[in-house]
């Protein structure tokens, strides 16, 4: 009695597939379930641990191979391990709705613990309670992309949030000690600084720097007489009693405390953490290099339980 064995056929269990479009034709590969995504975001690096075969199909399900027409017109190379590092890197990754779903609704949760962390309500100072921003998200219609970043689209969620509701970044504090001389012109130069980043929230630090180094030539002669006057006064300890607030708001930049004592100054910052770079561009620069930045809270918020009346 003969038995008909097919040695020409490789059954693939626990499939993932991956599938491109390119040229008219649709290419697929056969990969590993969960494995594709730690490929793209680089936890595995051995290719053999993603692919279930280094071929290149027409149609995974049924079998059919692409031929090697198709591949080197589809992505100029016979190579079919080649073929398959594109497709794995551009194609898209089959899945049930199920999965899809589970997918998208972790992502969810993902970007509202991000906005949750970044940002308070700036009428209170506190953080929103993650189903509070949650609910928001979910009224606004975020859309949540699955090929994209968390972080990214958490920025995204923050803006659409602002239309709907009270929200800003969380602000940071920093420390800047210098040179009681150059004490009126680092507040002067914070101040056309944040008012650059209001105007063009846009604008790069090497623009911001560069438009201070202006500024900075264009009042070389009256800032020299205020650091005299700076220096005189500083003889004794002083320290300011109002608050100089530059401004207020998403991207703003607040001075709460300044303090001048002898030759040495301290300037306590709240800060959008966007601006944490131009910031100390501006003062090392008004400095000559002769300044410390230092951040003291990464997300300055109110704590403790809030009264209701």
């Amino acid at each position: 009695m003969s038995i008909f064995t097919p040695v020409n056929q490789k059954r693939l269990t626990n499939v993932a597939v991956v599938r491109m479009k390119s040229h008219g034709k649709r290419f697929e590969i056969a990969c590993y379930q969960n494995k594709v995504l730690n490929w793209r975001a680089g936890t595995e690096t051995d290719i053999d641990e993603v692919l279930q075969t280094p071929t290149v199909f027409a149609n995974v399900g049924k079998g059919q191979l692409a031929s090697s027409e198709d591949v080197k017109r589809a992505f100029g190379t016979e190579e079919q391990l080649e073929a398959c590092k594109l497709i794995l890197h551009k194609g898209e990754l089959q899945v049930s709705e199920r999965e899809r779903q589970v997918t998208l609704d972790s992502k969810f949760h993902e970007i509202v613990q991000l906005v949750t962390e970044k940002t308070v309500n700036p009428e209170t100072q506190r953080p929103y309670p993650i189903a509070s921003i949650e609910q928001a998200l979910r009224d606004a219609h975020f859309a949540i992309k699955n090929h994209r970043n968390s972080k990214q689209q958490a920025l995204e969620a923050i803006k659409l949030l602002k239309e709907t509701i009270p929200i800003q970044k969380a602000q940071m504090k920093m420390r800047v000690e210098c040179n009681a001389k150059f004490y009126k012109q680092v507040l002067a130069d914070l101040k056309a600084l944040n008012s650059t980043e209001a105007t063009n929230p846009g604008s790069n630090s090497g623009g911001a720097s560069q438009k201070s180094g202006k500024q900075n030539k264009k009042s070389k002669n009256k800032q020299q007489n205020e650091n005299e006057e700076a220096t005189s006064s500083s003889s004794a300890n002083h320290s300011s009693t109002e608050k100089q607030p530059v401004s207020s708001g998403d991207g703003g930049l607040v001075v709460e405390s300044d303090e001048v004592n002898g030759t040495e100054c301290e300037i306590i910052l709240l800060i959008d953490p966007g601006l944490i770079k131009k910031v100390q561009e501006t003062v090392l620069s008004v400095c000559k290099g002769q300044a410390s930045c230092d951040v003291l809270s990464l997300k300055e918020t109110v704590e403790g339980d809030e009264i209701i009346s």
